[in-house]
């Protein structure tokens, strides 16, 4: 085990050092080959469930609808694999006391599939303007190109995953993220 010098990533951070560190850190992670024992994300699987448990638990709501809508349009092009963290937030991103990158912590959920699923929630610590920002150092140290309207449509998808996933838990949360949705594409975590 390796310790890691720092404290977990602001809520919102929008530090342009740390941006393109976490630009250049993934794209080394997802270079990275030896990936035979991770298995393969079954995102087509969730796709499906999000579209059922729609129906069961939200009598079909249209923002969920939407966000399927949009999943499907794009969901046979994410074809691109390599290793994923698979759990990108600030709870699992380290930095140090300028805010710059230390490290990336909670590897259980790393797994294969295309490099825009890794995406899918950070813009909501950064924002739109330094997901711009982490996409044009990823793309520049990267063998793979992601595209913003590709991790957008991933965001809006995960959310609604998210929201019926703690609807189902019953979990309080479950508000905050139904917030995020009534407020999306504007929605910040805080």
């Amino acid at each position: 085990m390796v310790w890691i010098e720092g404290e977990t990533m602001p809520k919102m951070h929008r530090h342009e050092g740390f941006i393109r560190d976490l630009g250049i850190e993934l794209a080394v992670l997802h270079s990275n080959k030896e990936h035979d024992n991770l298995e393969i994300y079954p995102i087509p699987l969730i796709g499906s469930n999000l579209e059922r448990d729609n129906r069961l638990w939200l009598d079909r709501d249209p923002f969920v609808d939407e966000a399927i809508t949009d999943f499907r349009s794009i969901w046979k092009d994410l074809n691109q694999r390599c290793v994923l963290h698979g759990d990108l937030w600030n709870e699992n991103v380290i930095v140090n006391e300028e805010g710059r990158l230390t490290g990336l912590i909670d590897w259980e959920h790393s797994c294969v599939y295309d490099p825009h699923w890794e995406f899918r929630m950070i813009r909501r610590f950064i924002g739109w303007d330094g997901l711009e920002t982490l996409i044009y150092y990823y793309n520049n140290n990267s063998k793979f190109s992601v595209k913003y309207e590709t991790i957008k449509i991933l965001d809006k998808f995960w959310m609604c995953h998210q929201y019926i996933h703690r609807i189902k838990k019953e979990d309080e949360t479950s508000k905050l993220f139904k917030e995020y949705m009534d407020r999306w594409p504007e929605c910040l975590y805080n």
